[in-house]
């Protein structure tokens, strides 16, 4: 691939990862900060996760109709830049809503349109493939945590809309420099999404994902909680994020020299079993240090997992059907299975924090069940 095509691929994954952290990663501060309660959050939150899943569908299955991913990502990025501008002029707690509703729609469907993006453009065993480039996206959301908080200190909260454009603006521009890799057209299929739940052994694979996904809902919604209550001070939270991180970008970026020596659904067995260990372990460190060593097992249990999940779609999904393999999951395993595991892991939260970690860390253990049925089963290297 000429160097010219790879900056620009690099350039794209940095920006995605920018928008990742910059738009939703302080978004629920900037919104306290306009009077929203946790519970209006919340109920924004789970509505906007609602919405996401329709939206995501409907969006990847017309990608895949027009056989193109780019104009889409033009597009999302695009329009959310415009609405994060427009709650600078808002102060009403309905108008915040709708337009946090409608750029979490445009936002999410970033993430599977830029892999699906990737995956067509890239090939598997060169030096730039989806991996090396996913450890991009990683750095650059370790990078701008820190630069972005400091920022917004420095700044003030109130800038927090701007800040979250420029890195939209910033995705929409690195995109228009990116090659546009075509791929035939799904316009015979009445729907790209059923064709690729129809696949051979995609829904058991993606229920393994699934349960590893949900397992983590420990670390997006109650770690914090967890960490304040051991007397973890927030200035040190970045410690946390940077000892997750780290062994993230490492992983993502020597994993392509396994992906032809290791099954994707024995790389999510490896991943369930740290998913399990990982909160175990949380349960009971005490300290910050303890919890640090902890967060270096976030590159085993999620991107081995995720990883995993990209090559098992890479072999198995037609590239016609690619952004509909990234869709099913999204919605399935990212955004669904935490979701409802979300609703009755707060349940036992709030009588025991250890026993929730003890759930979430069974919740990972149940993916064994499916992963070994795949590996029984099914003795080819794509699955």
């Amino acid at each position: 691939m000429p160097t010219r095509s790879v900056i620009s691929f690099v350039l794209f994954s940095f920006s995605i990862g920018v928008m990742a952290v910059l738009t939703p990663f302080f978004a629920p501060l900037w919104m306290e900060q306009q009077g929203i309660t946790p519970e209006q959050w919340g109920l924004i939150v789970s509505l906007a996760m609602i919405g996401k899943i329709i939206f995501v569908v409907f969006i990847c299955e017309l990608s895949d109709k027009h056989g193109s991913r780019k104009p889409f990502i033009i597009l999302s990025s695009g329009l959310a830049a415009l609405l994060v501008v427009g709650l600078y002029e808002v102060n009403q707690i309905f108008t915040i809503g709708i337009i946090w509703f409608a750029v979490f729609l445009l936002m999410g469907s970033l993430i599977p349109l830029s892999d699906a993006l990737l995956l067509t453009s890239l090939k598997h065993d060169s030096k730039a493939s989806y991996n090396v480039l996913r450890s991009c996206l990683s750095f650059s959301y370790l990078v701008f945590a820190f630069v972005g908080g400091w920022i917004l200190e420095s700044y003030g909260l109130d800038n927090w809309p701007i800040l979250s454009s420029v890195s939209l603006v910033l995705v929409f521009v690195c995109t228009l420099f990116t090659p546009n890799s075509l791929t035939p057209v799904a316009e015979n299929l009445k729907s790209p999404m059923l064709a690729v739940l129809k696949l051979p052994w995609l829904k058991p694979f993606i229920l393994v994902a699934a349960l590893i996904w949900a397992s983590h809902v420990s670390l997006m919604v109650f770690a914090p909680i967890f960490w304040k209550s051991l007397g973890i001070q927030e200035s040190d939270f970045g410690i946390l994020l940077a000892a997750g991180i780290i062994p993230e970008i490492i992983i993502f970026f020597i994993y392509r020299r396994f992906t032809s020596k290791i099954r994707p659904t024995l790389a999510l067995l490896v991943s369930a079993l740290f998913s399990a260990l990982r909160w175990v372990l949380t349960a009971h460190a005490t300290s910050l240090e303890e919890m640090a060593l902890v967060q270096t097992l976030h590159g085993f249990t999620f991107a081995v997992s995720h990883a995993a999940v990209i090559e098992f779609l890479r072999i198995n999904v037609p590239p016609q059907l690619r952004s509909s393999g990234q869709a099913v999951y999204d919605v399935i395993a990212v955004t669904a299975a935490p979701a409802v595991a979300a609703t009755f892991i707060g349940v036992v939260y709030q009588h025991s924090a250890q026993y929730a970690f003890y759930t979430t860390a069974f919740i990972a253990l149940l993916a064994l069940i499916p992963a070994i049925y795949i590996l029984t089963c099914k003795s080819h290297y794509g699955t």
